[in-house]
Formats: structure tokens, C-alpha cells, sequence
């Protein structure tokens, strides 16, 4: 049987107030939700500790709008979230999203662009939002020294980018925890590519991609 060889990435090793775990099969927006109600349950911190959610998606299922909503039309819990892309969701109304900060608005919030992220921006560093959803898009000088948890909501573009993105948490040099949550694709990779290199022809080409699960 053949096995999958392991992959080891080293860490920068300054970073020792990081944990680093990868949590298989737990990538859904339900699931995203149910970390964060319960890392936030667990802290012995009076206020919710910050967390930043990352998402390769704008749109979709693990879009940062839908896991936002998924988490905030939970009525068990109180929390100020913003959302954070490049550019706007599909179809977007900013009307959910001003009050998912669950707080008084102090200014104008009409576009997207011009007057919501910033205003998240400010927000998230003044640590008035216990949750920020966002893609990578959220801008690097944005520091914030107090983050005790990042998830990221699926498998992102690199190692390399994963220890970046999570690298925003624990600036203060206190203990964070940081996370990928993934659903493993069902097909055997392996096994595809081996039919590919077998078989490159583009009939087989075309009967291996038809093969592929879709989620």
C-alpha cells in the first residue's frame, strides 16, 4: 500500500508563544462556529478573547459573509464580528453586516470599500470586535498585539502563508493558539495522478477529472 511521505515545515523558532494544530474534518461554517463558542467559553478572560478567522472564499459556503452569518444568527451568543475582502460578497447588502458588530454605529456606512472596512479596520484595533472573518487580503500593517486565537477555515495557499496569517496572533508574546480546520478531499490523489502519468491521452484525461468528487 502506498503511503503518503510526510511533509515537516519549520517554524520560525522566535515564536514560541504559538501553538500549532491541525484539526481534520472540522472545516464547515457550523463547525467554525462551534470553535469559536467554545474557545471563547473556555478562556478564563472576562472579556472574549480576539480572534481572526481567515477564508480563502469571499463567496460561497466558506466565504467570509456566510461563515459571519452562520456565526452571529447563533442566538446563544453576543459577539461583535466584522467581515473583511478584497472586495465585496455577490449580491452584498451591508445591512447584516453593520449589525453583526452588534454595536452603535458612530459614522456614515454606506459603501463597502469607502466606509466599512475601514471602519472595521478601526474596530478590530481598537478591540472593539471579538471576531474578525477575513480573507488574506486583510492588510499586514493592521497590528494588533492582543490576538489569542486565528482558525483558518480551510487548507490555505502554503505552508508559508498559513504560518504568516497566523503569525497575527500573540504579538504580545502571551500564549495563542492557532488552527487549520480542513475536510480532506475523498478521492486518492495519489491515485489519479498515477493514472495521469499512465495515461495522459486526453480521452483518459477527460474520464479521471469527470471521476473527481465535487463539494
Amino acid at each position: 500500500e502506498h503511503q503518503q511521505p510526510l511533509v515537516a515545515y519549520e517554524m520560525h523558532r522566535s515564536r514560541y508563544e504559538l501553538y500549532f494544530s491541525i484539526l481534520k474534518g472540522r472545516s464547515g461554517p457550523s463547525e467554525i462556529r462551534d470553535e469559536v463558542i467554545s474557545f471563547i467559553a473556555d478562556s478564563e478572560s472576562e472579556a472574549p478573547p480576539p480572534i481572526h478567522i481567515f477564508c480563502r472564499y469571499v463567496n460561497g459556503v466558506s466565504g467570509v459573509e456566510n461563515i459571519a452569518r452562520v456565526i452571529c444568527n447563533d442566538k446563544n451568543n453576543n459577539l461583535r464580528v466584522g467581515i473583511f475582502s478584497g472586495e465585496a460578497p455577490k449580491n452584498f447588502s451591508i445591512d447584516d453586516p453593520i449589525k453583526w458588530l452588534n454595536q452603535p454605529i458612530t459614522c456614515v456606512i454606506e459603501d463597502y470599500d469607502k466606509h466599512y472596512k475601514p471602519y472595521v479596520q478601526s474596530l478590530w484595533k481598537a478591540g472593539k470586535l471579538d471576531v474578525i472573518v477575513t480573507t488574506k487580503a486583510f492588510g499586514m500593517g493592521v497590528n494588533k498585539s492582543n490576538v489569542r486565537r486565528t482558525l483558518h477555515a480551510g487548507m490555505p495557499s502554503s505552508m508559508e502563508a498559513f504560518y504568516q496569517e497566523a503569525g497575527r496572533a500573540g504579538r504580545d508574546r502571551h500564549n495563542a493558539n492557532c488552527d487549520m480546520l480542513f475536510t480532506p478531499e475523498p478521492d486518492d490523489a495519489q491515485k489519479l495522478f498515477e493514472s495521469l502519468e499512465k495515461d495522459n491521452s486526453p480521452e483518459n484525461m477527460e474520464a479521471v477529472t469527470s471521476s473527481v468528487s465535487r463539494s
